[in-house]
């Protein structure tokens, strides 16, 4: 009788989960999130007008852009965030295998012309940067592999079944995707995965074999790419003299960064009114450099309060992981958690000197269609956990 009760029960929550599109779900996230997105918008359209001007564009032009990837995102948002999380590792072998696959076309086609480096795949509608897609993957299939049996619980004479067949293919695949990544080249997505696949303190084997990957990965950045540790020993000469050593050079862009957020003092200029996005920070016042002119527009306590915003984020997912009915559902939350929490620490760290001059976007606020639509498809699946956990 009482496991007649039980199946109802399940059966009747399965029925609620499946009712309305958010009618279940960590909410006060979603409508955070898509609060930033709009906020983004209009960050973006407050410096890209310069910039399109100068371009002979409509000063509109990124602007309409983003609201067009915001769209996208909202849809694929509402896909992912309908989808049952437990269907993704199903789909975990074609993803890996057509992302290895667009990392390779990346590469075999002409460079962008502006900046010379192999990372955007341009489908005319969106120029996709398949980096992007490259940490969804990677955060989905780490989950599935470790969602598996420990390697504490796999018996003594299952280890070598254990080790050549889920963890050497494991590492194996994130050797290629960090390789592939660094010949673009891309350090700071590179970094990011790395971080993304360490989180799992328990599999030492694992963890260890990761940052083997990243040092080799780093020494191969330094000598083939030269001007890598020229920037590292330019960042380390301004963390100890407080100086830069070519303001007018290869220190140009952080003099530039840190003049906006010190310009912002406590209260900021006001919405519009940054002038670092006028020919200093040109095209990254948007995308890379998104937040110093946030600082710059809205000061420090303007900054305060948008750092607090991301940290409120983490822990509504940290929490939703806490709350996920069974592994793979904690893995994911905190995969996708960990993804998004570095990232912004990055890239506010980047714009406030803390970290080496490197590329990387805001999430949510800066501009581009690539990053802003996989961020919409792993919050829709962060919600999705939500929707099962014990919690809703």
């Amino acid at each position: 009788m009482t496991n007649i009760m039980m199946m109802r029960k399940k059966r009747q929550l399965i029925s609620r989960n499946k009712s309305g599109y958010l009618s279940r779900g960590n909410r006060k996230l979603f409508l955070v999130i898509i609060a930033l997105v709009i906020f983004g918008c209009l960050m973006i359209f407050s410096g890209s007008v310069p910039v399109a001007t100068s371009q002979g564009l409509p000063p509109y032009h990124y602007f309409i852009k983003q609201l067009q990837f915001v769209v996208l995102g909202l849809v694929v948002f509402l896909i992912t965030y309908n989808i049952d999380y437990h269907f993704y590792p199903r789909l975990i072998v074609p993803g890996i295998i057509l992302t290895i696959l667009l990392l390779i076309i990346v590469l075999i086609l002409p460079p962008d012309p502006n900046t010379n480096v192999h990372r955007w795949l341009d489908l005319d509608f969106i120029k996709f940067q398949v980096s992007d897609v490259a940490k969804l993957i990677i955060v989905i299939y780490l989950s599935s592999w470790l969602s598996k049996p420990s390697l504490q619980k796999v018996k003594q004479n299952l280890i070598k079944h254990y080790i050549f067949y889920n963890l050497l293919p494991f590492l194996l695949i994130l050797g290629i995707f960090c390789f592939l990544i660094i010949l673009q080249p891309d350090m700071s997505t590179t970094v990011l995965i790395g971080i993304i696949s360490g989180t799992d303190i328990l599999n030492i084997i694992g963890t260890f074999g990761i940052f083997i990957t990243m040092f080799i990965s780093g020494i191969f950045a330094g000598v083939f790419v030269p001007y890598r540790l020229e920037r590292l020993e330019s960042f380390i000469n301004f963390l100890i003299t407080g100086e830069l050593s070519e303001p007018l050079g290869r220190d140009y862009q952080l003099r530039q960064i840190l003049i906006a957020v010190g310009t912002g003092q406590i209260f900021g200029q006001g919405f519009a009114q940054s002038k670092q996005k006028f020919s200093y920070l040109t095209e990254t016042a948007f995308s890379d450099s998104i937040f110093a002119v946030y600082a710059e527009e809205f000061g420090f306590l303007g900054s305060v309060i948008l750092v607090a915003i991301f940290i409120w984020i983490m822990f509504q997912g940290f929490k939703i992981a806490r709350n996920a009915p069974d592994k793979l559902g904690v893995l994911l939350a905190s995969g996708i958690t960990i993804w998004i929490s570095i990232q912004a620490l990055i890239h506010l760290g980047v714009n406030v000197g803390l970290i080496p001059l490197t590329g990387m976007p805001l999430p949510f606020l800066s501009y581009g269609g690539s990053s802003l639509i996989t961020s919409m498809i792993a919050i829709g699946i962060l919600i999705n956990i939500s929707r099962h956990s014990v919690e809703h």
